[in-house]
């Protein structure tokens, strides 16, 4: 038997986000110790504040891959000095910390402002980013004037140590009071040229290998679950044409707040008057991590997102899993925890993969005819035996993007069970199925009662034809094999 050669590694990029948004420091925020029956405002050092309760819940193993942090916005609450003192001493301390194994370089934070987070009720536009500004100058050694909040727009080309492409944008340069960008948001003319600019200067082939983030305050689709009666529906203005943007240079992800409502979603809008690549936007609406100020849900708590992100350049293939993480105060029986006993659980999933291209071939030049009987019952029976030596269970297998790095694929593995033409008994259905795809994977046994799908995972940089050995209540074993294949692009030919 030939030796199988070793397999190439393909490129492909990593990245995992902790994503804030809306911690509002001041005197809505959900760390501050409740004020008495008097209305004072105790000082009470044993109150864990927010990094006492996020470094708990990231102290895990580090991923053994790039590690970004995101903010998108509203991290104080009136934009005063002594807010701002809070949200730096965060800030700082949040670097300072184990995040996901290790600590973190200021340079892997990413922050954008909000509207809470300017002083709205100025008419001077300086006056209005002073403290934004000074904050962002100190914590990033830069020197943007306040009076050029659109200073703060920046494109981090970050592709040699994060693999990824950060692009920070500012929706609150027009916030002010009484106006219409109150709490809408908005991009302008100025603004979007830049992040156009922007992108046509970095090397094409550079973009293509990198991992994409847009990262943002307000919303720049809005979905129902984020309307508010009597608000309108106040996405960005000029949404739209950042939307067309952010599809043109293949972002993948966009990171907001505002709402304090999480969602995930896509944008895969499909205009036929644009010809825009095929590959949808995954959007991550991110709750808010510490205001008491929350929707009227019944489920609605503080929350951030935990993302993982798998990017295959060559294949076009992306893997996005959204975890959203609650900050559990009650218990089950309705009573409250104390602050010191509050956890972070998980509150949903999303784990979706998307591909621009076709990885499936289409059907080109063939010839069909009816069943004939007389030719094809004799062949036909060959596929029968294979219902009546599994005993009708059968090996499936789906591929995906592997969320673990160093590796490119993941193949799921599963029985079906075929509902038609076999007999069913106990002794039918699978004590235990081995899986196994040669020495260079491991051999995994699940037990019906474990997982009656008796589904297994082998990770993986090429092809393999993977065994199940099904071993059946009355000592019957049936051997049969499913085939995982290395996803490639397939273009047919035009006929």
């Amino acid at each position: 038997m030939a030796k199988i050669p070793e397999q190439m590694p393909a490129k492909t990029r990593q990245l995992e986000i902790v994503h804030l948004s809306d911690i509002h420091f001041g005197l809505r925020h959900r760390f501050n110790p409740p004020k008495t029956v008097d209305g004072d405002e105790p000082e009470d050092k044993s109150f864990p504040s927010l990094l006492d309760k996020l470094t708990q819940d990231l102290t895990r193993p580090d991923p053994n891959c790039p590690v970004a942090v995101c903010i998108t916005g509203d991290i104080v609450e009136t934009g005063s000095v002594e807010e701002y003192k809070e949200a730096e001493q965060f800030i700082e301390g949040l670097i300072n910390a184990p995040i996901l194994g290790r600590c973190r370089d200021k340079t892997c934070l990413f922050i954008v402002p909000g509207n809470h987070d300017v002083k709205f009720d100025s008419d001077d536009i300086g006056i209005r980013w002073q403290q934004w500004t000074e904050f962002y100058n100190r914590f990033y050694g830069t020197n943007i004037r306040r009076e050029e909040p659109h200073g703060l727009v920046q494109l981090y080309d970050r592709t040699e140590d994060l693999g990824a492409i950060f692009l920070c944008l500012n929706s609150a340069i027009h916030v002010q009071k009484g106006r219409p960008d109150e709490d809408r948001g908005r991009l302008d003319v100025k603004q979007l040229t830049f992040i156009e600019e922007s992108l046509e200067a970095l090397d094409a082939s550079k973009l293509q290998d990198a991992i994409r983030v847009a990262i943002v305050h307000h919303h720049p689709v809005l979905i129902p679950a984020l309307s508010e009666p009597g608000r309108g529906y106040d996405a960005i203005h000029n949404s739209g044409k950042l939307l067309t943007i952010l599809r043109k240079y293949g972002f993948h992800l966009v990171l907001h707040g505002h709402k304090h409502n999480p969602n995930t979603f896509t944008d895969d809008t499909k205009s036929a008057h644009q010809d825009l690549p095929d590959q949808p936007i995954f959007v991550a609406a991110g709750g808010s991590a510490g205001s008491c100020g929350l929707p009227p849900f019944p489920k609605c708590a503080n929350c951030y997102n935990h993302i993982k992100i798998k990017w295959h350049p060559v294949g076009n293939q992306m893997r996005i899993r959204a975890e959203t993480r609650s900050l559990s105060i009650f218990n089950r029986d309705g009573t409250e925890r104390l602050p010191t006993r509050w956890t972070w659980e998980t509150m949903t999933v999303d784990d979706r993969h998307f591909s621009s291209v076709d990885h499936t071939p289409t059907p080109g030049r063939s010839k069909e005819r009816s069943y004939d009987p007389k030719v094809d019952d004799e062949w036909d029976k060959l596929r029968i035996e294979l219902y009546v030596q599994t005993r009708g269970n059968l090996p499936t297998v789906q591929i995906l993007p592997s969320l673990i790095p160093g590796q490119a694929y993941e193949a799921v593995l599963w029985i079906v069970p075929h509902p038609y033409g076999v007999p069913k008994s106990k002794n039918d259905i699978p004590k235990e199925v081995t899986w196994s795809a040669g020495k260079r994977f491991e051999v995994v046994t699940v037990q019906r009662e474990d997982d009656p799908n008796y589904t297994a995972r082998q990770t993986y940089w090429g092809p393999m034809l993977v065994q199940a050995k099904m071993t059946f209540p009355d000592g019957y074993v049936a051997v049969t094999h499913v085939y995982a294949r290395m996803p490639s692009v397939y273009h047919a030919e035009k006929l």
